[in-house]
């Protein structure tokens, strides 16, 4: 058969497929009718380019870069001498949500300096050229810090509570964070034993009858017995107000 025989039977072909195609989609009021072209993109919608990359997972997609979760952008902390510790505690809160390569942490972070800091730095760094951040931290801790390792564990030992279990918990974690930061991670009992021991009388031998095995169930437990006494003795806990609150007298 000739080969234009052949392409007037194929279009032949096509276009009576494509009139029975437009026969099925008339209404049954053949109010609405599809011309072949409309059937051809009804069945056969365009291919949007950008839209089919995401089947083939292309990272450079533009609407595959948008469903991924956005980084937040963060501010590396400046730090002038004041709060050494909790400088150093947002530092490394950085580096865990933005990582930078450990021999490149002290730099980074002496780009943020400022007054004695910076001149401390500049006469610290130059003849030592490099060190760990781990190195850095602790010579600058020798620095810029009040307290020493004695002093820090000797206020935690001796802290006791005399004002409520929230108020004394608050200032029992600021000084906890202290102590592992000094002396590394300690066992959990050692805490426990700590803030129990550190309670009012009157609420300690309460908490003391339970056996707690963690701190979370200590703080829990300590505050529900405050409640319970004050609700007990509400005259001495309206005195205990009234005392701390000369106006009120």
């Amino acid at each position: 058969m000739p080969r234009s025989s052949k392409s007037s039977l194929l279009e032949t072909d096509s276009l009576g497929l494509l009139d029975g195609l437009e026969r099925r989609f008339e209404t049954p009021n053949n109010q609405l009718r599809l011309g072949p072209a409309k059937v051809t993109k009804r069945l056969f919608p365009p291919i949007n380019n950008q839209n089919s990359l995401i089947s083939f997972g292309n990272p450079h997609n533009q609407n595959f870069n948008n469903s991924m979760p956005k980084t937040p952008k963060l501010t590396f902390p400046r730090f002038n001498g004041d709060n050494p510790r909790g400088r150093v505690k947002r530092c490394e809160q950085y580096f865990e949500f933005c990582p930078i390569p450990e021999e490149f942490k002290v730099t980074y972070a002496s780009v943020h300096f400022e007054d004695q800091v910076e001149y401390w730095y500049s006469t610290y760094i130059k003849p030592l050229g490099k060190v760990t951040w781990t190195k850095f931290v602790h010579d600058m801790y020798a620095r810029f810090s009040n307290v020493s390792r004695d002093s820090v564990i000797a206020e935690f030992n001796q802290l006791k509570q005399t004002t409520s279990v929230s108020e004394y918990y608050n200032h029992f974690e600021e000084l906890r964070a202290q102590v592992v930061e000094e002396f590394g991670s300690m066992d959990e009992g050692y805490f426990i034993k700590s803030f129990i021991g550190g309670l009012k009388p009157e609420i300690r031998s309460r908490v003391e009858q339970f056996k707690v095995m963690t701190l979370t169930k200590a703080i829990h437990i300590a505050r529900k017995e405050e409640v319970e006494i004050a609700n007990l003795f509400p005259h001495a806990k309206a005195h205990q107000t009234s005392s701390s609150n000369p106006s009120l007298q």
